[in-house]
């Protein structure tokens, strides 16, 4: 092209996508704008849920005696995500926002660690692509939920930028070998199943060690000793053993089907629409950059072992009649978001203008989903709420989960009415579980203000009340056994609500 032409509208956006590409504090500084905006809806509209109310209350322990008490006894993980949270009360006070500030924190944490893997691999625009697609799809739920899986994603991703840094060649630094023990020390303090996360990095080790034959003694100890922090809480696993799980939710192939599934899924709709745009521009402009992208060998056992993680999970719940959610294999469903952007970068040559397209895109679908919901929320017609509908009748909590919420959020006036009844034989029969015949002790730990009691010391009192629940709620036992035992069963109404019952029952039984 001759040197008095101007460069064509093309090369244009092209030189400026190139220009952001190496504009490391832009980015940044843009993603962490755009995180904010997008916590806005759900820390203004998602009241504290059954699990976010443990850490809430075991936060507030009185004494450092309780606190390791209620940590080992009631909700079964390492300590770290609670004594965070009790330092974020500390500062801002104890409200659900405080409660979640250090997830929060922790994912965007997690983010920047992806970004920056990314980024070395390829380029920073479709690395910030990959972390808008993250924010997009379901793992953005755990951006606010005050539990451990953001705190775990946060140090996976110091673990794997640490290893990506002590393997990449050249002379290693101790700072490497140290993010690499902080890593695991930290998913080690923060999920029991955390070894499931460290697996991988050890199964990468294990393929290096036999390929080169010799052991890398400092990097075997910056993976394996963080697994003596098991000592302080494996102890207490031991409390589990008689639980019995819902069928629903114990491991399967169908639940592990339903994992692969949902992690690919939840890529869905914004993954083909942005795509429908930085394909054409990546056909248009489409040159390789001069940054060295492409996965190391070395990285493929990682990658395989990340991917084989849950089936091992499953394998092991399925044989002992465990659960299975899909949090529980969170850094595989986080590896699976990686690999897919890797490859859609690859294809698209690493052209910088169709990740930044990319990255646009997903960005304003999520915002814009959100801005639907606001708008939503306002235009919503006022309507009764259940707490007034026959205020003179007691009512029962269908679910443990609900219970719980209702209790910390409604009046004082609802929760004296609030009950949640037990009957192991019951629940046994009928929800063929037992993981809440326990729920009474929580009172002895947090300040519950409704009422437990048992099914027939309730119903030899009342023979007239309101049930709250769902029929279909197959891991609840207390609609389905009135309903088999021939009770009256009025359905008043169903009730726009922030749990995950929404329909009230009004029950008569026989004289």
């Amino acid at each position: 092209m001759p040197d008095n032409l101007a460069p064509s509208a093309g090369e244009r956006l092209e030189s400026w996508a190139a220009w952001l590409d190496s504009r490391r504090r832009i980015i940044d500084a843009a993603l962490a704008l755009v995180y904010v905006l997008l916590l806005l809806l759900p820390l203004s509209i998602f009241n504290l849920w059954y699990d976010e109310l443990h850490t809430f209350y075991i936060a507030q322990a009185p004494s450092l005696a309780k606190f390791v008490e209620e940590v080992g006894r009631l909700d079964l993980n390492p300590p770290l995500l609670y004594a965070l949270v009790r330092a974020s009360h500390a500062l801002f006070g104890v409200t659900t926002v405080a409660t979640r500030v250090p997830s929060i924190i922790a994912f965007f944490l997690a983010s920047l660690g992806i970004l920056a893997f990314l980024s070395r691999r390829i380029g920073r625009m479709w690395a910030a692509a990959c972390v808008a697609l993250l924010w997009n799809g379901p793992l953005f739920r755990y951006a606010t939920e005050a539990r451990p899986y953001a705190l775990l994603l946060a140090f996976f991703s110091l673990t794997l930028l640490s290893w990506d840094s002590a393997g990449s060649g050249g002379a290693r630094s101790r700072k490497s070998l140290a993010g690499i023990a902080i890593g695991n020390s930290g998913m080690m303090l923060s999920h029991v199943l955390a070894p499931l996360s460290i697996m991988p990095f050890c199964i990468a080790e294990l393929v290096r060690t036999i390929r080169q034959r010799r052991i890398d003694w400092a990097m075997w100890a910056a993976l394996l000793l963080p697994l003596a922090w098991a000592a302080a809480y494996l102890p207490f696993i031991h409390r589990i053993d008689g639980s019995i799980y819902p069928p629903v939710y114990q491991a399967s192939l169908k639940t592990l089907l339903l994992f692969y599934g949902t992690a690919l899924t939840g890529m869905f709709p914004g993954l083909p629409i942005a795509l429908a745009l930085a394909f054409p521009l990546a056909l248009w402009r489409r040159t390789d950059s001069s940054v060295q992208r492409a996965v190391p060998v070395r990285e493929w056992p990682l990658l395989i072992a990340s991917l084989s993680a849950p089936v091992l999970l499953n394998l092991f719940m399925m044989r002992t009649g465990g659960p299975f959610w899909d949090r529980y294999a969170i850094t595989t469903s986080l590896v699976i978001y990686v690999s897919v952007m890797i490859f859609i970068a690859k294809e698209c040559k690493f052209n910088s203008l169709a990740g930044f397209a990319a990255a646009f895109v997903l960005i304003a679908i999520h915002l814009g989903r959100d801005a639907r919901v606001v708008v939503m929320l306002s235009h919503r017609p006022a309507s009764l709420k259940f707490t007034e509908v026959k205020p003179d009748l007691p009512v029962a909590a269908n679910s443990a989960l609900t219970f719980l919420q209702m209790d910390h959020d409604e009046d004082a006036a609802f929760v004296r009415r609030l009950y949640y009844l037990t009957d192991p034989p019951a629940s046994l029969k009928y929800a063929k579980t037992n993981i809440f015949d326990q729920l009474p002790t929580l009172k002895e730990y947090f300040p519950i203000r409704a009422n437990f009691e048992s099914y027939s010391d309730f119903v030899a009192q009342h023979r007239h009340f309101l049930v709250f629940g769902l029929m279909d709620q197959s891991e609840y036992w207390l609609l389905q056994k009135l309903r088999a035992e021939g009770a009256d069963l009025q359905r008043l109404g169903d009730f726009d609500t922030p749990y995950q019952d929404g329909r009230l029952y009004e029950v008569t039984l026989a004289p």
